[in-house]
């Protein structure tokens, strides 16, 4: 039987926004199971009704549904009492009730700032004493070679960005990928007004898909991560057709180049964790 990455090692729980999210949920809960509005009673906190909107920074929540119908008081009313206790946070900065789902989106910064975690992501578990996570041997040629793909492709890409003096990376060593020295910080924002310099369709979904990446490390079954990374893999794909790096980009918006090279970075971290080292 597999257990969830969470039970093995808590080092990912961090860079998880569904079990920061979840974290939050749980107090709720329980700030109000000490009041009149015993709501946890009605409820198991170890499993919580919590999904990201595909392709997007957000996260959905039946949870008022699910309470709604032991409690006696509609799911939009339950939905505020819930968010009424929800704790500020940087990290989700939106809240709305929509049909008695409860939904929160990622802020721009708290993705920023994830972006830079990210980029300096282990990438050699068995130095870091992290359980081995390559789960990739037993599965078929038509998934790993996707993730092989993809991860080779971000490395080549990020030596030709070094190459192209866009950034620095880690001396070359055999059989070690390198690592991000240059730019520091990473331009993820646009720095006047300080929101994401990622706009397009496809830089979105890909960010979707490494949040997503990051949060089954948290909460799946280790089976199921290979899954995740050739989501990733081929999120990464569509990036990679759409969102360019050179020519003009390279010429008139620099940082931008920086920051899509970044995204690579990261990506190229998150498929090293399925990969055998």
């Amino acid at each position: 039987m597999t257990e969830p990455l969470g039970e093995l090692n808590p080092l990912y729980r961090s860079y998880s926004f569904k079990f920061r999210l979840n974290q939050h949920l749980t107090q709720v809960l329980l700030k109000l199971s000490r009041a009149k509005n015993n709501l946890a009673d009605l409820v198991d906190i170890t499993d919580l009704p919590l999904r990201q909107v595909p392709g997007q920074w957000r996260y959905q929540s039946a949870l008022a549904l699910k309470i709604s119908g032991k409690y006696g008081n509609s799911p939009e009313e339950i939905a505020q009492i819930l968010l009424s206790n929800f704790p500020d946070s940087t990290d989700f900065l939106i809240k709305r009730v929509q049909m008695g789902r409860l939904e929160w989106e990622v802020g721009e910064n708290a993705i920023a700032s994830w972006l830079t975690q990210c980029l300096h992501l282990p990438t050699s578990p068995e130095k870091q004493q992290i359980p081995n996570l390559s789960r990739l041997k037993a599965l078929d040629k038509y998934t790993t070679i996707p993730i092989h793909y993809t991860y080779n492709r971000c490395a080549s890409l990020l030596h030709l960005g070094a190459s192209e003096q866009l950034i620095q990376l880690s001396p070359p060593v055999a059989h070690h990928p390198r690592t991000w020295l240059a730019p520091q910080p990473v331009p993820w924002t646009v720095e006047a007004t300080s929101t994401l310099a990622f706009q397009h369709p496809a830089e979105i979904k890909l960010i979707a898909a490494q949040i997503q990446f990051m949060d089954a490390l948290t909460d799946s079954p280790s089976d199921d991560w290979p899954k995740f990374g050739l989501v990733l893999s081929e999120a990464f794909l569509e990036f990679h057709r759409f969102c360019r790096i050179w020519g003009e980009v390279q010429q008139h918006t620099p940082p931008l180049s920086q920051g899509r090279l970044g995204l690579i970075q990261v990506t190229q971290n998150l498929l090293q964790l399925v990969l055998t080292p």
